[in-house]
């Protein structure tokens, strides 16, 4: 049966992939999008990669071949801040690389302000747009298992599990075997972003950076969030993402376009 390694950026979905491969998993795709509506020719940032996602819809997702989808949530500030200095998404929003300029944070935080509403927009709406629309699958219709960290969900012939990003590697080992049937599966490291190139400014930003209360409202007051976390949770990261220790403040910018989202 194919296995579809089936995600928004930037949740840990790597380390999952490799695990797959090493373990010789076939046959096995990853794609960020298939739903038809945003898999508009061109836009994809690998060419390769929008390929693979339109032979999935065609092959699989439009003949309803069963198929079991792996996909990840992780909490929603955090994922925004990676996927900023993603590189393929700060050439886009730049207009040249990273890695080719001095940037101060100060800059940084004035380019992430522009950014906040549309990196908010695709976070919070994945699971709709891609999931819902695309397997008839809502993963929010029950309560998500906080304290297993993991849910299935099945539709039809599609099979779906929902990890936390944050989930302990033993877990996700131990969740995936019983998901797939592979009793040799091992998890390790992958595609870390703290061990690139950009990993010094990377922390600096994420340890400094002080976000707009609207922003983190937001984000923290969602369903997608309300239903991945418990309160709790949600406290703490209200707490670290606004708290007066961080010396980098980031303009809004536009808050109330972040009412809308």
């Amino acid at each position: 049966m194919p296995v579809v390694v089936y995600q928004m950026g930037k949740v840990g979905s790597i380390s999952v992939l490799a695990a797959l491969q090493d373990c010789g998993c076939n046959p096995l795709h990853h794609v960020h999008v298939l739903n038809p509506r945003y898999m508009r020719p061109g836009t994809a940032h690998d060419p390769e990669h929008e390929k693979a996602a339109r032979a999935v819809y065609s092959n699989i997702v439009e003949r309803r071949r069963p198929a079991k989808f792996i996909t990840l949530a992780r909490e929603p500030i955090g994922r925004c801040v990676s996927a900023f200095f993603q590189a393929e998404n700060f050439r886009a929003y730049a207009g040249r690389p990273l890695v080719e300029a001095e940037w101060s944070l100060e800059q940084l935080a004035q380019l992430f302000g522009t950014r906040l509403t549309h990196m908010a927009f695709f976070a919070l709406t994945w699971f709709d747009r891609q999931i819902g629309e695309v397997l008839g699958i809502d993963v929010f219709a029950e309560p998500f298992p906080h304290k297993a960290g993991f849910a299935w969900c099945r539709q039809g012939p599609f099979e779906l599990i929902v990890l936390r990003s944050e989930l302990d590697d033993s877990l996700k080992e131990r969740a995936l075997r019983d998901f797939l049937g592979l009793d040799e599966l091992r998890m390790r490291r992958a595609n870390v972003g703290e061990e690139k190139d950009h990993a010094r400014l990377y922390r600096r930003f994420r340890d400094s950076a002080r976000l707009p209360d609207s922003y983190v409202e937001r984000l923290l007051g969602s369903r997608y969030a309300r239903h991945f976390y418990t309160q709790q949770e949600i406290e703490r990261l209200r707490a670290q993402w606004t708290e007066a220790g961080r010396d980098l403040p980031i303009p809004a910018d536009n808050p109330g376009r972040l009412d809308g989202l």
